[in-house]
């Protein structure tokens, strides 16, 4: 398993730059050092509270852009990061275009995008508490065909 990069296209409304990207799973956006996004006419729409992995929290503006991985273009939003500091391809991104990471061929893999339906939701009435696990488990509305509803 390990850690990788792949090439990420920005696109702004004053040009494009592609990039090495370190895939980062837990990063919720993509991490765009200011200078690049600067340079390519980005401009921050607000700034959100981020936990850092040395547990520090900070304030870093965001911004709208079009990325192309792999030929195929999508908005995503990213962060204005530190000058000098090395790229990140976040899930926001990685799921805008239906990818998840593959660590093991270092590569990005096609995967299914899911859409909640009213079928597959439930809402919980009560917990019971299951006969033979002794765990507490919800117990759910359903209609007059045993499928789970909203209320």
């Amino acid at each position: 398993m390990g850690v990788f990069a792949y090439p990420l296209t920005i696109i702004g409304p004053e040009g494009e730059a592609t990039i090495e990207a370190l895939v980062d799973t837990a990063a919720t956006y993509s991490w765009i050092p200011e200078d690049i996004l600067r340079n390519l006419g980005v401009q921050p729409i607000t700034s959100k509270a981020f936990s850092l992995a040395d547990g520090r929290v900070m304030q870093y503006q965001i911004g709208p852009i079009t990325a192309r991985i792999d030929g195929e273009e999508m908005p995503t939003l990213c962060i204005f990061g530190d000058a000098g500091t090395e790229p990140l391809l976040g899930a926001m991104t990685l799921e805008a275009f239906l990818l998840a990471a593959d660590p093991y061929n270092k590569k990005l893999v096609p995967v299914m995008g899911h859409i909640k339906s009213s079928e597959r939701t439930c809402v919980v009435l009560n917990e019971v508490k299951h006969p033979f696990l002794g765990a507490r488990i919800p117990r759910c509305a359903r209609n007059d065909k045993g499928v789970p509803v909203r209320l």
